[in-house]
């Protein structure tokens, strides 16, 4: 639990424009199993064989036969039509319906919120939610910004990230040394965690970071995550279905809320009221607020991701996130730990899978499975699992052990 936390910012700009409470779930709504395929590159592999591997570890790990799943949700950004479709029927075609879904580095926590509300209803039991990705080097060409965006460098991930946390560090005084301390932490944990991109890259110190290659001012190349191929897959059921199977430790989603863009493009600039009134949502949703949370996994594409997420979501006073992770607050071993299994930074960006490996990190945390990454100072028993999707779609899930 963050000491002090504050609680969501107030939102005043945009309240004309905030949407309707999130429902209450009739049911309650578990995770039974998840798993993922290592992050990295894969040459030797298709994003059927990384899908697969996903989905059977999640299924090994639930207990659960792949022919009794009802229905499944996949996600991807890169892998074209009906992907899911044919990784389904790689696994044995069984006729389930399966939805493919794309909602960039958000797609596989929407699934998972859809595919909660599917059970919470009482439509289905049993879900299946799988991404993955195999994805080029480089720039994205699939984001579709506007052309001004574009001219200004701001179609690109680094480009407009960088724009946020330079107007960050003109509001409240965040400095690149705060920044780097970020990937320090991230560093750590993911050399720790046997499916990050750069788990054989070891750890770095501040001074690597400030020193590594600029690639847009104040980002060097070691605060940004690379963009990784892998898998991700989580089951997840009813009470019913968790009593069915044995599951032996299922973790309750006790908050699952999926909301999109609520402010214009030219405000993309600025602190995004978007995820402080989603995380206002999903704390009602759950009956909780953020002093009840232990861990977060919280999206950190670049430092500015980690920083207002802690801002925006009440885990820390405005302008006060560059200093959880210098002072250690956010560490494996500090009060309130965040990313530990490398986040983003150094699990990687499998964009497609990266809801699933932030909600099994979670998981493996509140079952005490997490190995050497495992949290020392908080017995957790509360978690958050944060996803944004191009800056437009955001997705957060509260679990509960």
């Amino acid at each position: 639990m963050p000491k002090g936390a504050p609680g969501v910012p107030a939102v005043t700009k945009l309240d004309l424009r905030i949407p309707p409470p999130a429902p209450k779930l009739p049911r309650k709504v578990y995770v039974m199993g998840v798993g993922l395929h290592e992050f990295g590159r894969f040459a030797d592999k298709d994003y059927g064989e990384l899908g697969r591997v996903a989905s059977n570890r999640a299924l090994e790990d639930a207990g659960v036969p792949w022919t009794d799943i009802p229905i499944m949700y996949a996600t991807s950004m890169q892998q074209g039509a009906c992907w899911g479709t044919k990784v389904a029927i790689s696994m044995g075609a069984t006729g389930i319906p399966v939805v493919n879904m794309e909602a960039a580095c958000c797609s596989t926590s929407a699934a998972i919120a859809q595919a909660a509300y599917a059970i919470g209803s009482g439509a289905f039991d049993l879900a299946l939610c799988v991404g993955a990705e195999k994805q080029p080097r480089g720039y994205i060409p699939t984001l579709d910004m506007p052309a001004w965006m574009r001219s200004m460098g701001l179609g690109t991930y680094p480009g407009l990230y960088a724009q946020m946390m330079q107007r960050h560090m003109h509001e409240y005084g965040t400095t690149i040394e705060q920044m780097a301390w970020i990937s320090v932490k991230s560093h750590k944990n993911g050399a720790m965690n046997p499916i990050a991109h750069y788990r054989n890259m070891g750890e770095v110190t501040v001074q690597d970071v400030l020193n590594s290659r600029m690639v847009v001012t104040p980002f060097t190349i070691y605060m940004i995550a690379p963009t990784s191929e892998g898998g991700g897959a989580v089951v997840i059921g009813s009470e019913e279905a968790v009593k069915k199977y044995g599951v032996r430790k299922p973790i309750e989603i006790a908050g699952c809320v999926q909301s999109s863009m609520i402010y214009e493009w030219d405000e993309l600039l600025y602190p995004p009221s978007l995820l402080r009134i989603t995380a206002k949502q999903v704390y009602e949703q759950a009956g909780i607020g953020p002093e009840d949370v232990d861990i977060a996994q919280i999206q950190d594409g670049m430092p500015v991701g980690e920083i207002e997420g802690l801002e925006e979501m009440g885990f820390c006073e405005m302008g006060d996130g560059g200093k959880m992770a210098e002072k250690g607050i956010t560490w494996i071993d500090g009060s309130f730990p965040v990313n530990t299994d490398g986040g983003y930074m150094t699990r990687g960006n499998c964009i497609g899978a990266t809801g699933a490996a932030a909600m099994a990190e979670v998981v493996y945390q509140l079952r005490g499975e997490a190995g050497p990454r495992q949290v020392t100072n908080v017995d957790p028993k509360v978690g958050l699992a944060h996803n944004m999707g191009a800056g437009i779609q955001t997705s957060i899930a509260i679990l509960k052990k």
